[in-house]
């Protein structure tokens, strides 16, 4: 059963006791993509109320960038959701128009891949193009062009020098600066005058340093894969899963939204995903709240069955301090007080990071600036 947009979760569920994990909605998508995931990812009773509902309250002039990503899912079953539906030919046009504009994104962001390949460069692909790789659906239209391309610490510089020799860049950032500013960030934007959009990373999660030792067994649970004719690796079903909680809960300028929720319901769901070690992995990345808040979203406001040893397994690790501070900062301010806590605390995480990184990072560690793997 799932609850209307409108209602809160309660507090008082035995899965959810009145305790701090009630803040954990927080991070959860706000109403109107909440209603646009039902409609996408519930049964069709409640889809077609779900979708009623967002179109009595919301107007495809005003739809934001993150509303089209999840219109562009719901598109495709309008048939059954709405046969009537007097905007379909124009929301279908957008939908187009912007998937189109994303493969033709994509097509000159696989420039910087080829060139990282080319210098036998490992490269993981994170987020979209992974799910799609991991788990393929034909009926799924992708409406981001941008590629999220990790390598290995070791590699960093060598990468960035390589890219930035083929007019990749962050604009006013030199290479010192580009490696000065990922002392506190798992990875940086680059873009190119001719088109294309991708992120370097040299860790998955934001607001933790990992550890050379955590890095390399998620390199060793990562599996080949194929885009196009271009040989890549993707990260393990467990650890996609992860990276996508950790990634999609949270704000963006104070708004959270729910496009992250399609790619994770669909992977979890998958018969072919195997889950038992969801929650060990999920401690390793410290991504174990982001997980548990990600699969009672999707058992509450979806109505997905999860098994409850699992979200027992998950509760019993994530009692740690710094896993609460990561998601408290990522959820929206209620005030302007709040907001000052978040920005206070945000920045002594990142000069932590910095600490961490001069000390054991590829910044300082002369094992990392000679390029020598970990």
């Amino acid at each position: 059963m799932t609850l209307p947009a409108s209602e809160p979760v309660s507090e008082t569920s035995p899965l959810e006791p009145r305790s701090w994990l009630g803040s954990l909605t927080a991070a959860w998508p706000d109403q109107g993509d909440e209603l646009l995931l039902r409609a996408a990812l519930c049964e069709p009773t409640e889809a077609r109320r779900s979708w009623d509902e967002w179109k009595s309250r919301n107007s495809l002039d005003d739809a934001t960038w993150e509303d089209h990503k999840l219109l562009a899912v719901v598109s495709a079953q309008l048939h059954q959701l709405d046969s009537g539906f007097h905007d379909t030919r124009r929301l279908q046009g957008l939908v187009k128009a912007l998937w189109t504009a994303a493969q033709i994104k994509q097509q000159a962001s696989l420039g910087a891949l080829d060139i990282l390949i080319a210098a036998q460069i490992p490269v993981l692909l994170l987020k979209g193009p992974a799910f799609d790789l991991a788990a393929p659906r034909p009926d799924r239209r992708r409406l981001s062009g941008d590629l999220d391309i990790f390598v290995r610490r070791c590699d960093l510089r060598h990468a960035l020098g390589l890219l930035a020799a083929q007019e990749w860049r962050q604009q006013n950032y030199s290479l010192a600066s580009q490696l000065r500013y990922l002392r506190t960030r798992p990875g940086i934007n680059l873009t190119r005058d001719h088109g294309g959009d991708i992120d370097i990373h040299h860790q998955p999660i934001h607001l933790r340093w990992m550890s050379d030792r955590t890095l390399a067994r998620l390199w060793q649970r990562a599996r080949p894969a194929f885009l196009g004719e271009r040989k890549i690796l993707i990260p393990s079903d467990a650890d996609l899963l992860c990276i996508s909680a950790s990634h999609g809960l949270r704000r963006r300028r104070q708004v959270c939204s729910g496009a992250w929720a399609v790619d994770f319901h669909h992977m979890f769901t998958a018969s072919h995903v195997r889950l038992q070690s969801l929650p060990e992995i999920a401690h390793e990345l410290g991504a174990t709240l982001h997980v548990l808040s990600a699969l009672l979203f999707l058992q509450r406001a979806i109505g997905t069955p999860v098994d409850a040893d699992l979200i027992a397994a998950l509760k019993r690790q994530s009692r740690g301090v710094g896993a609460r501070l990561r998601y408290y900062v990522g959820t929206p301010a209620k005030n302007e007080r709040d907001r000052r806590n978040r920005r206070r605390l945000q920045k002594f995480m990142e000069a932590r990071l910095t600490l961490l990184s001069y000390c054991s990072g590829p910044f300082f560690s002369i094992r990392h600036l000679h390029g020598k793997a970990p």
